[in-house]
């Protein structure tokens, strides 16, 4: 099989899918805004036929530049798992008339407004919310959700540009903070715990799926330095607190119309045990979720994408064996890091469950922790006891820190 990919080593795991495409037996056309040379090697080794586009904020221009490269190719699918160029990708397949999520489709998973139309249409439980573009209408919704809500951009990525507001005077104080957005999107805010729904679809069905819980919920942990945030991917997905999560995810598939591919899709559990949707990206999840997975399942979740558009079925049985967890941890202080402490101590206390650190070395720049979530470091442990893998997230959570000074 041709697929041309768009982007085929951004965002950084993009590098790891586009070799698990090449794994799959598929011959790799791709296209980007960088020289071929920017590319690295291992990625650049499985790529058959480069062709660099001078710019994609046209979005007329870059489709009749790939038109003039690829006619005649044989191309047989188009992928793309950057959100910012996915409605790209939708139109690059009605451009080249190939099969796939057409430029509508994929609108639905970039649009929230759209998005959670589409979604209550189908009688699914959605957050109240309305499109704003003056801070007249921001404020309508408000009175009429009630506060706290919750205002974000229309098409944004990783909790970007969102805030939970509680009264008038947050509106009057965030109303700087989102005046470069043209448009938004304000909701009513859904009391619960925060999951995820991460599945590898064929033909619209998951083959493979997979939960993660937020600790806490990427809201709040995006609105203060201080917090650790903790990932929890569970072995089992099926356990009953899930059910109606998981439920959720499949209908939501069909109320979008989604055909095949990686989606990440996140949703509320409230105190009554109601499954609430909250919003759903035609994409797979970002800081690194995507690697817990595979440490959950000693799988192989790139390759096995790859074999879903492929071949159309994945060919590893996952294990369902560990509960992984995730911390990642924000420097305190400014400038340079300067100390690491409890890293000895939490070495000790998770032992072989962790499988993967990245721990930063004294002198390096501080990360602006609003920007990436791994911030200035991550440890990732896993154990097959559910109890034991959220001890030892409290443990890196409390016991592991990181300082920072000019």
């Amino acid at each position: 099989m041709r697929v041309l990919v768009v982007f085929p080593h951004y965002p950084p795991d993009m590098e790891h899918f586009t070799r698990g495409l090449a794994e799959a037996g598929a011959e790799i056309h791709a296209i980007a805004d960088v020289e071929f040379s920017e590319i690295p090697h291992h990625v650049a080794k499985h790529i058959t036929n480069y062709v660099r586009i001078p710019t994609f904020r046209d979005e007329e221009v870059a489709l009749n530049e790939c038109e003039r490269a690829f006619i005649g190719e044989d191309i047989q699918r188009v992928e793309c798992l950057w959100e910012p160029l996915v409605i790209f990708a939708g139109a690059l397949r009605e451009r080249l008339g190939l099969p796939g999520m057409t430029r509508d489709d994929v609108l639905a998973f970039r649009d929230k407004d759209i998005m959670k139309q589409r979604v209550r249409d189908a009688g699914l439980r959605v957050p109240k919310s309305r499109r704003v573009t003056y801070a007249r209408e921001i404020r309508e919704a408000a009175e009429e959700y009630g506060f706290p809500v919750v205002i974000k951009p229309i098409a944004g990525v990783c909790s970007a540009d969102t805030y939970r507001v509680s009264s008038s005077k947050d509106i009057d104080d965030i109303l700087p903070q989102i005046a470069h957005l043209k448009e938004g999107n304000v909701e009513e805010f859904i009391h619960g715990e925060e999951f995820t729904f991460d599945a590898i679809v064929i033909n619209g069905v998951p083959a493979f799926y997979s939960v993660n819980q937020y600790h806490p919920t990427m809201l709040v942990a995006r609105q203060h330095e201080w917090i650790s945030p903790g990932d929890l991917t569970f072995a089992n997905p099926d356990i009953p607190k899930l059910k109606g999560g998981v439920k959720l995810g499949h209908d939501v598939l069909k109320a979008l119309k989604f055909e095949t591919g990686f989606i990440h899709m996140e949703w509320f559990l409230t105190e009554k045990g109601e499954a609430v949707f909250g919003e759903i990206a035609a994409r797979p999840g970002g800081g690194n979720i995507v690697h817990l997975i595979n440490y959950a399942n000693d799988f192989d979740s790139f390759r096995e994408w790859g074999n879903a558009v492929v071949s159309g079925k994945i060919l590893t049985k996952p294990s369902r064996e560990y509960n992984v967890t995730m911390v990642c941890k924000r420097a305190e202080g400014s400038g340079y890091i300067r100390h690491i402490a409890g890293l000895d101590r939490v070495r000790e206390r998770c032992g072989k469950g962790i499988v993967s650190e990245l721990i930063p070395k004294i002198g390096d720049p501080r990360t602006d922790w609003k920007r990436f979530y791994e911030s200035d470091g991550y440890i990732i442990a896993r154990h097959p006891d559910y109890e034991e893998c959220f001890a030892m997230m409290q443990y890196l959570i409390n016991e592991w820190r990181i300082f920072a000074a000019p």
